[in-house]
């Protein structure tokens, strides 16, 4: 484990410095920070898969930019709009 944190901390870049983790967190748990950080990122890329060409296959282009297959995709728009998550 000490020697994955170890290469992490190597790989990463050295002149982006983030801020304390209290800041980052403000009141939330580790989990509801990633939840929120995701659901940003898959509003931002439905935006960008949506300008790009608006039409059919928005799902499948968002997917495209975050990495993601289409179903993984549809499964977390579900889960966030179940819940209502608002960002």
């Amino acid at each position: 484990m000490q020697d994955a944190i170890e290469q992490m901390m190597a790989e990463a870049n050295p002149n982006v410095v983030p801020p304390p983790v209290s800041y980052r967190l403000k009141g939330r748990s580790l989990k509801q920070y990633v939840e929120h950080v995701e659901f940003r990122m898959i509003c931002a890329a439905m935006q960008e898969a949506k300008h790009k060409k608006p039409s059919k296959g928005t799902i499948t282009r968002a997917a495209a930019l975050l990495g993601l297959n289409r179903t993984t995709l549809t499964m977390k728009l579900r889960k966030y709009l179940k819940f209502g998550q608002n960002g």
